[in-house]
């Protein structure tokens, strides 16, 4: 159908808008002008985008106009969070300094007052810069004392994924979306993996193909449909193949480096 309306493929699946009519005609004064964005994405996250449009049975367009949206009520909401977190600790706190100001006889740094204003100070300024990822705070914060949890990893552990991990727990359906890290850099969720293992013909390894995105939906959007079970799963194999053979190519690849390595030394 591409061929004989020549139109990319990405037009009829709803991935793209439509271009202007032939001759340059622009479209009307009253519709907003569509951009194609060329964006290059993790084959993962390419997948999730088809997975989610299968599932609720979006066009893929309609999803990512909907993600500023769903982003910005996400953040918020972090940020919301944070900050009554923030009142709730600073009420506590004032509560125990009360409580410690009896204690004449006992060293001061038994008052939990004493050495917390910077750091919620610090907390309260991130929050209002919509720093969401927390990554403004100062590092003389943490010459003294690392922080809260002990292996915080900055990708991991920020306050808008721990959030969104809080939030993928309220979730009914066990596997229906997940989150371990996000950053300015990388970005790591699966979501969907039933529809996946539907897809895989209920083979989970199969199902992780489309899930880690080494097996990309894009290429197979003919052998979607329920009648075509046989050719997508053995498509699938395919790439499962394929991807094994490329992981030892690059294991070898980098065996022999350390040989190399090694035998300079």
């Amino acid at each position: 159908m591409a061929n004989v309306f020549n139109v990319p493929e990405e037009v009829l699946t709803g991935e793209q808008g439509i271009p202007p009519a032939s001759g340059g005609i622009e479209p009307p004064q009253w519709e907003a002008p569509r951009d194609q964005w060329n964006i290059r994405v993790d084959g993962a996250i390419r997948n999730a985008f088809g997975l989610t449009s299968i599932r609720y049975k979006i066009p893929v367009t309609r999803i990512i106009e909907l993600a500023p949206l769903l982003f910005v009520l996400a953040a918020e909401q972090s940020l919301a969070r944070r900050s009554s977190q923030l009142a709730k600790l600073d009420e506590a706190i004032t509560k125990a300094s009360a409580a410690a100001s009896v204690f004449h006889h006992l060293p001061c740094n038994v008052d939990p007052d004493l050495g917390t204003n910077d750091p919620i100070a610090a907390e309260e300024e991130s929050i209002r810069l919509h720093d969401i990822l927390a990554e403004r705070l100062d590092d003389r914060l943490f010459r003294h004392h690392r922080p809260q949890k002990k292996d915080y990893y900055f990708e991991e552990d920020n306050p808008f994924v721990s959030y969104l991990k809080d939030m993928v727990t309220q979730v009914a359906e066990p596997g229906l979306a997940s989150i371990c890290s996000f950053s300015q850099d990388h970005t790591d969720i699966q979501v969907c993996k039933g529809v996946a293992e539907d897809l895989a013909g209920g083979n989970a390894e199969l199902a992780k193909g489309i899930v880690d995105g080494w097996a990309p939906l894009y290429e197979i959007r003919e052998l979607l449909g329920p009648e075509s079970l046989v050719e997508r799963v053995a498509w699938l194999q395919k790439k499962k193949e394929e991807h094994q053979a490329a992981r030892a190519r690059m294991l070898d690849g980098l065996i022999g480096d350390f040989e190399l390595i090694g035998g300079g030394q």
